[in-house]
């Protein structure tokens, strides 16, 4: 089911040519999302030709979240969050787990831990790539595990703007940890 950029400017009390910067600006951002939007035409209240833009999908559920919780920064953090949930049976998933000095975003059944990184985390790579090496030798501490052996757990990082990458990647990690048993820690709406 679609909606207009028309629609959602009116649910959310916002300008139209807003709202179009906004879907312009997450689709420079999540190009795999293209077959979600549609752009045509309509007629304003003087008869001239305007852009529109009919959105579906996840674009539509990302500009509503982003609209209902006006999302920046760390609050689309919030708004992953949120699709977790939706997605993973909650009693799962952890937020903000401590390991170490450290904090983990999130943790799906102590078998997957998940850095969400928003564009800030771009201009600090390095130091992003020394912290996880980090968790990673504690978590392997922790469990005991030798460093060469299969590992008992997985780091994801999904970045902003490849979130359906990264669920993707955590739902393969989750099988794989689990032994094919993924479907013990998705949500119940999410297993129809």
């Amino acid at each position: 089911m679609t909606i207009s950029t028309v629609e959602i400017a009116a649910k959310f009390s916002k300008e139209h040519k807003h709202v179009l910067r906004d879907v312009k600006s997450i689709m420079r951002r999540k190009s795999e999302w293209a077959d979600l939007l549609e752009e045509t035409t309509y007629r304003d209240s003087y008869g001239r030709r305007k852009p529109l833009f009919r959105l579906s999908g996840h674009l539509k559920e990302f500009l509503f979240l982003k609209y209902e919780n006006r999302l920046h920064g760390a609050s689309l953090e919030k708004a992953f969050s949120q699709w977790l949930e939706e997605l993973f049976n909650p009693d799962f998933i952890v937020s903000q787990q401590k390991v170490g000095k450290y904090r983990i975003d999130f943790v799906i059944g102590e078998l997957v831990f998940i850095e969400y990184d928003e564009k800030e985390h771009d201009y600090k790579r390095i130091k992003d790539l020394n912290r996880l090496d980090e968790i990673k030798s504690i978590l392997t501490n922790e469990l005991n595990q030798d460093e060469a052996s299969d590992q008992a757990f997985s780091i994801v990082r999904v970045k902003e703007g490849k979130e359906i990458e990264g669920v993707r990647k955590i739902l393969v990690e989750l099988d794989r940890l689990s032994n094919g048993n993924l479907s013990i820690y998705l949500n119940k709406e999410a297993k129809r």
